[in-house]
């Protein structure tokens, strides 16, 4: 008697990497030059399209609702958890840079051979505090970003100077990580279940674990960069094809600053009426593979124009 192979859920994606938790790629351990990441990567021919997640969180919780409509898309979605944010360690202080400089080694291909570099430069996707990692990777490593998808993130990501005094006190708290994992828990109405395989049911565990094991350290480092952030002078001259999806709703980064960042990048614009955890609505996953394909048409666009000039 042979029995029937399982059929994926519809919130699952088939990858060439194979399926992992919430249907997301299996993760791996890549080495870097500043220490070993964890990456989801799901493989295939597809245009890549690197996932940065925000601050105390990591790839599989911020993008969960983007790897099947990515990949059935055509893309090739790789998520990367930040140095020490989700199961990646921090080796040395957390900054921008090193951040930037991990996600180059990532797209660069592994020493380990668990990656390889992917045909083209990938777009890539900066949620809230990933919109900073990837402008620094953008400036710092340039033939490693082919375009940006700039998600409730901004140029100058805490603008206010009363915001800024009091990330700084939430920063010097000894009790970020629980106090982040009870914010979230409220945000994300997170349950005590059990593990299982259905995410959801499962995510909101999934999240409360990973900031309850984040680095502090880690995050308390963060904290402070992004308090300090700011690429209004140098951002506009990235000369980048981007698509910003502005979520018209959020508290945590004001929409002008969305705006403003967009207007810096000549990037095209969506608007959504979500907040800042737009990742965690069910249409975000159409929403962002909308964004990248707007990227993907511009820099196809483009490309013709920069050969005949180089000529």
């Amino acid at each position: 008697m042979t029995r029937a192979a399982t059929r994926p859920q519809p919130w699952q994606v088939v990858t060439a990497a194979g399926l992992g938790r919430f249907g997301a790629p299996v993760p791996h351990l890549a080495e870097t030059s500043v220490g070993p990441v964890v990456v989801r990567d799901a493989g295939g021919r597809g245009a890549p399209v690197v996932l940065l997640h925000g601050w105390c969180t990591d790839g599989l919780a911020n993008y969960v609702q983007a790897f099947q409509p990515l990949a059935h898309a055509g893309f090739r979605p790789i998520a990367v958890d930040l140095p020490g944010h989700g199961a990646s360690p921090l080796t040395g202080r957390f900054s921008f840079e090193r951040c930037a400089t991990a996600v180059a080694d990532v797209i660069g291909g592994s020493p380990d051979g668990h990656l390889d570099p992917p045909a083209r430069p990938p777009v890539v996707v900066g949620y809230s505090m990933g919109g900073p990692v990837s402008q620094t990777l953008a400036r710092l490593h340039p033939g490693h970003v082919g375009g940006l998808v700039p998600i409730p993130t901004a140029a100058h990501i805490i603008p206010g100077a009363t915001q800024r005094r009091l990330l700084g006190a939430v920063a010097r708290s000894a009790a970020i990580a629980g106090a982040a994992g009870a914010t979230l828990g409220v945000l994300l109405r997170l349950g005590a279940a059990a593990p299982s395989a259905d995410p959801r049911r499962d995510l909101g565990a999934h999240v409360a674990s990973t900031v309850r094991s984040a680095s502090a350290r880690a995050l308390l480092e963060a904290a402070g960069e992004l308090a300090g952030y700011d690429s209004r002078p140098w951002v506009d001259g990235l000369g980048l094809p981007a698509h910003s999806l502005v979520t018209g709703s959020d508290r945590a980064v004001p929409r002008a600053a969305q705006h403003e960042l967009a207007t810096a990048l000549g990037a095209s614009t969506t608007e959504v009426a979500w907040g800042h955890v737009a990742c965690l609505r069910a249409g975000f996953g159409d929403a962002l593979t909308a964004a990248v394909q707007a990227v993907q048409a511009e820099a196809t666009a483009t490309a013709p124009a920069a050969r005949v000039a180089a000529a």
